[in-house]
């Protein structure tokens, strides 16, 4: 609320007139519509003006264009979400304005399944997980699973008997009549157990040895190692080198179909040590200065261990095991650095 004074003064004469002026806050825009989602265009949006004591509308439909109509009609001939703002004028020439972020959509339905490539053995049962995306809504289902079953559940159960390969079909009708067609080829896979088995060319290796695994399964398609050292492969034969000592248990899961069989061999393959390790760390204050420290994997009974390191700038030391730590000077550039240990009869 303001004031405002007008004195006047002529010759001796003085007048003063006062007027209070009240100035309100900006008034609130508004606007409506019952329609606002669609799947497919053209898509004809009605819009309602909720705007009290509002004299001229200016509307910006987000595709470029325009209206100055109080209720307007507008068609999109294009897939896309759109901004909606109004500009609307009052009495005595006040304006205000609002913005709706993504207020039409016209977007064409997503059909997704998150749990497929499924499968497993026989009887297998298959819960379809659905993450459909309609802005409209989805009006009906239907599953086809691929064995002559169908289902108009929106979270149907199947179970598949035989083993095989199953096409997985969705069909969504959204509400406002748009028809989608999804089809996931060999989404589900069945099989059934079959006899697992492996072997290894060696039993006790020196942590650097390669052992060479040879899969013995009858009728599989897939395999999956577990190495025990926390390595794993999908190779049918792989070649593998441990990172740790000791006995190790290996895993070899066999698939048939997506059909799971595992067999577990315990304390199958021993490592001898040693391992070569190292850590190292820069100098704060001199970036070219490195400190090594050893942290290798030995053992003292399998005889005495040397240790020989080559810093890659021609500079080599061979310490013994009471001096497993070297501080070195580099040069500007990129080195490679090894540290090789041996024992009587192990080099790494």
């Amino acid at each position: 609320v303001y004031t405002v004074k007008l004195v006047n003064r002529y010759g001796n004469c003085v007048d003063s007139v006062s007027r209070t002026i009240t100035i309100g806050p900006k008034p609130l825009v508004d606007f409506s519509s019952v329609n606002s989602a669609s799947c497919k265009a053209p898509f004809t949006v009605d819009f309602t003006n909720q705007t009290p004591n509002s004299t001229a509308w200016f509307w910006n439909f987000g595709d470029g264009t325009t209206s100055t109509e109080k209720n307007p009609r507008h068609t999109y001939n294009q897939l896309g979400q759109y901004d909606i703002t109004l500009t609307a004028t009052f009495g005595g020439g006040c304006q205000n304005m609002v913005t709706k972020p993504v207020f039409v959509k016209v977007v064409e339905p997503v059909i997704g399944v998150s749990n497929l490539p499924a499968g497993g053995c026989i009887p297998y049962t298959f819960t379809p997980k659905e993450s459909v995306k309609a802005v409209d809504g989805v009006a009906s289902w239907l599953w086809d699973f691929g064995d002559g079953s169908t289902s108009t559940q929106r979270n149907p159960s199947h179970v598949y008997t035989t083993q095989g390969n199953f096409d997985i079909k969705l069909r969504i009708v959204t509400t406002t009549g748009c028809v989608k067609d999804t089809v996931f080829k060999d989404g589900v896979k069945t099989g059934a157990p079959i006899t697992v088995d492996f072997s290894a060319d060696k039993f006790q290796v020196c942590a650097s040895q390669a052992v060479q695994f040879t899969d013995l399964s009858t009728g599989a398609d897939e395999w999956l190692w577990d190495f025990g050292d926390g390595n794993s492969s999908d190779l049918r034969n792989p070649s593998h080198i441990f990172g740790d000592t000791g006995y190790v248990t290996v895993t070899l899961t066999a698939f048939n179909n997506r059909c799971a069989t595992a067999v577990v061999k315990t304390r199958y393959i021993h490592v001898d040590p040693p391992v070569a390790r190292f850590a190292y760390t820069v100098d704060c204050f001199n970036k070219r200065l490195v400190s090594f420290r050893d942290s290798s994997i030995i053992d003292p009974a399998l005889g005495n261990v040397s240790y020989s390191w080559t810093f890659g700038n021609g500079l080599g030391a061979t310490l013994s095991a009471a001096a497993l730590a070297a501080v070195i000077a580099f040069p500007l550039g990129l080195l490679l650095c090894l540290l090789r240990i041996s024992d009587v009869k192990l080099i790494r």
